[in-house]
């Protein structure tokens, strides 16, 4: 289903493309400048970006690795990104124990951008996961005074601080327990957004297709809102809150001839051990069954000063069941911290409401810079626990050592430790020893 909805997108976009007059002529003007002048730059510098790219992908004269990069000049711009990871696990139970080694590309993405208009640019990424071939994003996106509306296919819904920064930029590997596991996935979307000089306002539109797997099921539909302030943003300081929240209709199934009853998808919230490259999901797998919607709340909120920062959020879940069955809340909170070692600030976005990337003051080279060093930690909770589903209590606790050889090359190590409780069942302890290369081009 998503794969129609991006091809479709795609090759909209390539027709528009080939319609632009002088296009060649735009581009071989800016081949006979120098590669930097050709790249467009950072927000923080350049408020033209703020109209430019929905997402802020980074771009500037000290990129380590480019392919090609003319995109002020209203031509094609190509980039994406290559995250290799391992892990190991030790998990314990009262009676067992087991031992688990992998590794695995997490992510290699390619990003095509382009530009069919003065103010309407499209978007194309494509992403090889477990040697299969899939899109990750096609759109279509129409700028005008710091105001974007999108339209296109797997699209992130705008929900916490976290999850709307770009995976690359994260201090660990994989989002928060508390965080990820109440995530929808990413669907056909209408999205409008507004990007204030300290806040940013977004609202949403999606449908529930790429949850389907059943072909008797009918498409959920959801809202979505986020609104971010920044009372306070400085070259080296920031205080951030952000408001966040979402309505989704479940997928259900025509009432048959029989009971004429409805019947709906089983909702499941449920998390992996930190790390793709080993393990699978082991708590919220007992699936929620005869929800016809839930709701979600999520509040965030992060500070920094020069080297230190924290953040945190809380999120709400409440499942609306069936047949006078009775609702089920959920809930779950992370709170996580962390320091350069080098001196350096983690980059907050006012006009986003996220963070972006971090340039060190120096990038390594023997014996002249030495990168920059980022210790963080983290406490994640999930409480699965109502009357009417006893999912358990899972904490969950990080650490991670980072080391930025340039702004595109990463090198990541976390250790990660959790512990779940649930009624009547054995007691679970796992040590995770997880780490990622992460390479932007």
């Amino acid at each position: 289903m998503r794969n129609k909805y991006a091809i479709a997108i795609i090759l909209l976009c390539l027709s528009f493309q080939l319609t632009i007059k002088n296009v060649y002529a735009i581009q071989d003007s800016y081949l006979s400048l120098s590669p930097d002048k050709a790249l467009y730059i950072d927000s923080e510098t350049d408020s033209t970006q703020l109209k430019a790219d929905p997402d802020g992908i980074p771009a500037g004269p000290n990129r380590l690795y480019r392919i090609l990069d003319y995109y002020d000049s209203g031509t094609f711009r190509l980039s994406g990104r290559i995250y290799y990871d391992f892990a190991a696990l030790n998990k314990k139970t009262e009676d067992t124990q087991q031992v688990e080694y992998g590794s695995r590309a997490r992510s290699f993405r390619l990003r095509a951008d382009g530009l069919l208009r003065n103010s309407l640019r499209w978007r194309a990424e494509l992403e090889i996961v477990s040697n299969t071939f899939t899109f990750r994003g096609a759109y279509i996106y129409h700028t005008w005074n710091n105001s974007h509306l999108m339209f296109g296919n797997i699209i992130k819904e705008p929900m916490g601080i976290e999850r709307m920064s770009p995976l690359g930029w994260y201090p660990f590997i994989e989002l928060p327990p508390a965080s990820g596991a109440f995530m929808p996935d990413r669907n056909l979307t209408l999205r409008y957004e507004h990007r204030g000089k300290r806040y940013n306002l977004m609202a949403s539109i999606h449908n529930g297709a790429d949850r389907i797997t059943d072909s008797s099921l009918r498409s959920g539909y959801a809202f979505t809102g986020r609104a971010t302030f920044a009372p306070h943003v400085d070259k080296h300081s920031f205080i951030h809150v952000g408001l966040n929240g979402s309505y989704r209709v479940n997928s259900f199934s025509e009432p048959d001839s029989l009971n004429g009853a409805k019947s709906y998808q089983p909702i499941r919230f449920s998390v992996n051990p930190g790390s793709r490259a080993e393990g699978s999901a082991f708590f919220g797998r007992e699936p929620i069954t005869k929800g016809k919607s839930h709701s979600r709340i999520v509040l965030d909120a992060a500070t920094g000063f020069h080297a230190f920062y924290i953040q945190g959020e809380w999120t709400q879940i409440e499942v609306f069941r069936a047949n006078m069955l009775n609702n089920i809340s959920l809930y779950g909170y992370y709170l996580q911290a962390g320091i350069f070692l080098t001196g350096e600030s983690r980059p907050y976005r006012p006009t986003h409401g996220n963070f972006g990337p971090l340039t060190p003051k120096n990038d390594f080279n023997f014996g002249r810079g030495t990168g920059a060093i980022e210790l963080a930690f983290r406490y994640s909770h999930n409480n699965y626990d109502d009357p009417s589903y006893a999912g358990g209590l899972l904490n969950h606790y990080s650490a991670a050592l980072n080391w930025y050889i340039s702004r595109d090359t990463r090198l990541m190590f976390n250790v990660l430790h959790y512990t779940t409780h649930r009624l009547n069942e054995n007691h679970v302890k796992e040590l995770v020893f997880a780490s990622r290369l992460n390479v932007e081009f």
